[in-house]
């Protein structure tokens, strides 16, 4: 995590506490679902935005928090012997295809998929397309 990104997170916790998840909610959505999702399936935006605003804002601050405080764990995907699946989307505006392959290059069995028009949430957002990379992955391991 950037110093940049311990900020933002801190912020966005207190202004969660403060404001409540409805207000914080409209401005974290278009994070979490890809601008094509949101235009295509109003429906699923809808049922994010329901998500987030039923959920308590001190157990979303502590959760933020949490992330802000996460440590590097670089070294721990170089151990990772199992293998492994990292799907992102290609319209996600938190894990960059960039930051994927990053995480891939570390981790010795792994492999990368990316979805296009989709944003944070693949499996709502392309739930036939995740699920057929999900099932190709398990049915590939020994």
């Amino acid at each position: 995590e950037t110093q940049e990104g311990v900020a933002d997170r801190l912020r966005t916790a207190e202004r969660m506490e403060q404001d409540g998840m409805a207000l914080v909610g409209c401005e974290v959505l278009p994070r979490l679902i890809g601008k094509s999702s949101i235009s295509a399936m109003p429906h699923l935006a809808a049922s994010v935005y329901s998500m987030i605003c039923a959920t308590r804002p001190q157990s979303a601050a502590a959760a933020v928090r949490g992330r802000a405080m996460r440590r590097d764990y670089r070294d721990a995907l170089r151990g990772f012997t199992f293998p492994c699946l990292i799907v992102l989307g290609d319209e996600d505006s938190y894990s960059s295809e960039a930051q994927g392959q990053a995480m891939q290059a570390l981790i010795p069995r792994c492999s990368l998929a990316v979805l296009p028009r989709v944003g944070h949430l693949p499996n709502l957002e392309q739930p036939l397309g995740f699920n057929s990379l999900l099932e190709q992955f398990i049915t590939s391991l020994d």
